[in-house]
């Protein structure tokens, strides 16, 4: 909590805003977890912090089956052995990561949705939305994600 508050400090001295990414690694669903910021207990982060924006990716679909609140914006991400759901998910309006061995271009579309390029910027609450999603197509990232084989990058 104390390093959100000082950089949004910063931010806010800057004239930015702050967007903060909570799920490096992991998957937590920070939505359901209540918070404490000085005396005052929250529900969750987001209502904690409303002026910073917070950004994720994840693997769960079940986090879309209930509103998120107004500054998370959650991405799905596609992997080797989900790409049907994130499929449906595109359909109901989810903005889906996907790791292209060749991305397609700008503009173009996958499975009959548009794709924008992913690489640009991590800043996921600036992407497009809609009533179909949008994929954010990306590169594979370091020497593992580029010999992969498992299906995780589309090839």
């Amino acid at each position: 909590m104390r390093s959100i508050e000082l950089l949004q400090a910063q931010a806010t001295k800057a004239g930015k805003k702050l967007c903060v990414r909570l799920n490096g690694s992991s998957d937590i669903a920070w939505e359901g977890i209540a918070c404490l910021r000085g005396n005052d207990s929250y529900k969750n982060i987001f209502l904690a912090f409303p002026e910073v924006e917070f950004v994720d990716y994840t693997k769960n679909p079940l986090r879309f089956n209930r509103p998120l609140p107004s500054n998370y914006h959650l991405t799905f991400s596609r992997s080797e052995d989900n790409e049907a759901t994130a499929i449906q998910l595109l359909s109901r309006g989810v903005n889906v990561a996907v790791v292209f061995e060749r991305k397609p271009e700008h503009g173009t579309a996958w499975h009959g949705h548009m794709v924008i390029d992913g690489d640009e910027h991590d800043l996921r609450q600036l992407d497009p939305r809609g009533d179909l999603g949008y994929v954010i197509a990306l590169s594979p990232k370091g020497r593992k994600a580029k010999k992969d084989n498992s299906g995780f990058v589309v090839r």
